[in-house]
């Protein structure tokens, strides 16, 4: 059961006449605060339990413990405890490390862009702030002046701290060598390929060209081909796109470019070349698929077209089935009637038809 406990708190007159106020009230230091409804260890509870869960349905979880809070209170409870815990960070003189980096609040949203700022040595939360310029990065760094190390990425926003000692910090490292990787493998898979034999692998014929010998692009198709093949496959123009990006990069594939290079001469982030990439065969597969059954259709001797037949009794689309009653319909219309009363007059006369005809 929810139980309230309606504290009235003790009252005191002060009779000094020097004296600014006039009655005071126990401040109940510890149980609550002031014209607070809440008492202090219900509010560390709710903080307790909202972090961790979705506040939007913490309401209806509290009530079987008797307790009826709103979903706004949690809020309120939350974000003034999170200030609390800021104005503590911002206080704080042993932070020698500094990480810093960007967070998109939105995705794809420019303007929802945030700095995060955590302690390198505990990776404790520092603070977040609303915008990545280099001015609010000064203005945050400068809270902490017994940083000596600042760990950020390559943008330029983090370069303010020309007085503190600027590394590359892990994440960014482990995903600079992987990039590093895949451009390495992408380069050299046209080279290398390995099929399984038996218990082995065996290198294949193709792989196994001297390097001596002039390297070719095998995928050559005009302009003029390739546009009617899309005619003819009847792609839509994403798939048209597609189609013609991942023709100009196996064109590309002999070239020993890196892949930065292919993804900058045709337009596309180096995500989406190992995507189209990976994808090859089935774009190809797929327009093929669609051509056969293109040709496999003008094989077939066209059928006949079907004709459009009329049932018995058919009226055309023009003629209304209230025509023969339209005297009927405008002298009790003129008279104040409804569609609703001139359709039972009109039933009475042999009309069959709905009350929405009339209308």
């Amino acid at each position: 059961m929810t139980v309230y406990h309606t504290v009235i708190p003790p009252r005191f007159v002060c009779d000094q006449t020097e004296c600014p106020g006039y009655i005071f009230v126990d401040p109940m230091a510890g149980f609550a605060c002031p014209r607070a409804r809440l008492s202090t260890r219900l509010k560390t509870l709710l903080i307790r339990l909202s972090l961790p869960s979705v506040i939007n349905r913490m309401p209806a979880a509290l009530q079987p413990l008797g307790i009826v809070v709103s979903r706004d209170t949690l809020l309120r409870l939350v974000k003034a405890q999170g200030a609390i815990v800021i104005a503590d960070n911002l206080a704080r003189c042993d932070v020698r490390v500094l990480d810093v980096d960007d967070a998109n609040l939105r995705k794809g949203g420019p303007s929802s862009g945030h700095s995060v700022f955590i302690d390198g040595e505990t990776h404790r939360f520092l603070l977040v702030v609303q915008g990545t310029t280099q001015a609010i990065a000064e203005k945050v760094m400068a809270q902490w002046p017994t940083v000596e190390i600042v760990s950020r990425d390559r943008g330029s926003a983090y370069a303010a701290a020309h007085d503190k000692t600027q590394v590359a910090d892990p994440f960014h490292l482990v995903a600079n060598l992987h990039e590093a990787i895949k451009d390495t493998l992408a380069l050299t898979f046209g080279s290398d390929v390995f099929l399984p034999r038996g218990d082995g692998w065996e290198r294949s014929a193709e792989a196994s060209t001297p390097a001596t010998t002039e390297r070719r692009p095998r995928w050559t198709l005009s302009p003029s081909d390739r546009e009617r093949r899309i005619g003819l496959a009847r792609l839509t123009s994403r798939q048209a796109r597609k189609y013609r990006t991942t023709l100009a990069l196996l064109e590309l594939a002999d070239s020993d470019l890196r892949s930065a290079t292919v993804a900058k001469r045709l337009g596309i982030t180096r995500a989406t070349l190992r995507r189209y990439r990976k994808e090859a065969p089935a774009t190809l597969a797929q327009v093929e698929t669609q051509l056969d059954a293109w040709m496999e259709a003008e094989a077939i001797p066209t059928a006949a077209p079907p004709i459009k037949t009329l049932a018995p009794g058919a009226r055309p689309a023009a003629e209304s089935i209230v025509a023969p009653y339209h005297d009927t319909v405008v002298r009790l219309a003129a008279q104040g009637h409804g569609h609703p009363t001139i359709h039972a007059a009109m039933v009475q006369e042999g009309f069959h038809g709905s009350p929405n005809a009339i209308y």
